[in-house]
């Protein structure tokens, strides 16, 4: 059962980065994944827990259970890629608390910029939600949002850099 949830799991993933949009140089963009990509249409002011309504729900189920694996941090500028992960119990409860209130603002197509954050969070079992960020807003698709209600949710990400362990590339 678990070896079939898991090839399942890898297959969507797959099917998922497979269909996702390109950047130029064959790497996907994505803003936000999970076994089951699913957003509602967006609405200048909703709350990001609105715009991904699956995966809200599908980390709400977890932190419940206690299901968090960990969270991991990339960060990519000039100097090169650096990788953070932490396994840190209370650190979900404070990205569970902060996202909430993280509001979708100003909606512009084509991205701003490159992602420089990527910020991972693994839920036991292989399931994971990933965020991309260009400086402080949210990459996803082929679009950049402006975010505000953060300052908390982005406190989290950089306690993962602060006291996580470097992953080795």
């Amino acid at each position: 059962m678990k070896k079939l949830f898991l090839v399942s799991s890898l297959v969507l993933l797959v099917l998922f980065f497979g269909g996702c949009a390109k950047n130029g140089n064959s790497e996907p963009v994505s803003g936000i994944s999970f076994i089951e990509e699913d957003t509602a249409a967006y609405t200048q002011g909703m709350k990001l827990v609105e715009f991904i309504p699956k995966q809200w729900e599908a980390m709400e189920t977890a932190h419940a259970g206690k299901l968090f694996e960990n969270a991991e941090v990339q960060e990519m500028n000039a100097e090169g890629t650096a990788r953070y992960s932490l396994d840190y119990p209370e650190l979900f409860d404070d990205f569970m608390a902060a996202l909430p209130e993280v509001v979708l603002n100003s909606e512009t197509d084509g991205l701003s910029a490159e992602p420089d954050r990527t910020l991972t969070i693994r839920i036991k079992g292989g399931a994971e939600v990933v965020l991309q960020f260009s400086g402080r807003n949210l990459c996803y698709k082929e679009k950049t949002y402006e975010l505000s209600g953060a300052e908390a949710f982005f406190a989290a990400v950089d306690d993962v850099k602060e006291y996580g362990r470097v992953v080795e590339p």
